[in-house]
């Protein structure tokens, strides 16, 4: 919580640190992902591939470190990987799943 709070308030390096240590306490998916997340915020797109990866490593079967690689291949305009992120995302997150929307929206622009 305090690296989310530390991440709203602008201080980003400071959010980073307080992530990473809550990775190193519960190195699980979702900590991992919050960081991935608050990487491509702050525009540290190479460490927040990586933490999405290890995500993807503690659950092979997390669903939004999909789309938010999917986000990250498409800022970088490497279309073809944020699609199969988009798509996975897609196929393994439930129907009602929050971000539905979003990877259909980001799959439609990386596939024009």
């Amino acid at each position: 919580l305090w690296g989310d709070i530390l991440l709203e308030a602008g201080r980003l390096d400071e959010a980073e640190t307080a992530l990473r240590a809550a990775v190193a306490a519960d190195p699980s998916a979702g900590n991992w992902n919050k960081l991935g997340v608050m990487l491509i915020r702050a525009g540290r797109l190479e460490r927040a591939e990586e933490a999405l990866r290890q995500a993807l490593a503690a659950d092979p079967g997390a669903a939004e470190p999909h789309l938010r690689l999917g986000e990250l291949y498409e800022q970088r305009g490497d279309n073809s990987r944020a699609a199969e992120h988009y798509r996975r995302y897609l196929e393994v997150a439930p129907a009602d799943a929050p971000y539905r929307g979003e990877a259909q929206d980001g799959l439609a622009r990386v596939s024009r």
